[in-house]
C-alpha cells in the first residue's frame, strides 16, 4: 500500500500532539487550578481574592479546557484522516488489481 510509508511519520505527529497535550494539562491547567485553592484556601482574603478566584475559576480555567478539547480534537482529526487514508489505498488496491487481472485475461 502506498499509505504505509508516511504511517511512521503520522503516528510521530500522533506522540508530539499527545505530548503537548500532557504538558498543557501539567503545565497549565494544574497549576491555574491551584492557583483558585490556594486563593480560597485563605492565602489571598477579601473581596479582591474572591474576584480573582472566580476569574480564574470562571474564565481562565474554561479557556484552558477549551484548548485542550482543541488539542484533543487536533488528535481525533489526524487519526479519522489517517484511516481514511489507509481505507481508500486498501480499496483503490483492489481496483488495480482487479483491472490488471481483467486485462491478463484479456491478453
Amino acid at each position: 500500500m502506498l499509505f504505509k510509508f508516511m504511517r511512521k511519520a503520522v503516528d510521530n505527529i500522533m506522540n508530539q500532539i499527545t505530548s503537548q497535550l500532557k504538558s498543557v494539562q501539567d503545565q497549565v491547567e494544574s497549576p491555574v487550578k491551584n492557583l483558585v485553592s490556594v486563593i480560597t484556601g485563605g492565602a489571598w482574603v477579601g473581596t479582591d481574592a474572591d474576584a480573582m478566584a472566580n476569574e480564574i475559576a470562571t474564565k481562565v480555567v474554561p479557556m484552558v479546557a477549551d484548548l485542550l478539547a482543541a488539542i484533543g480534537g487536533m488528535h481525533t482529526g489526524i487519526s479519522q484522516a489517517a484511516q481514511l487514508i489507509e481505507n481508500t489505498d486498501t480499496k483503490a488496491h483492489g481496483v488495480v488489481d482487479e483491472l490488471v487481472g481483467v486485462f491478463g485475461s484479456i491478453f
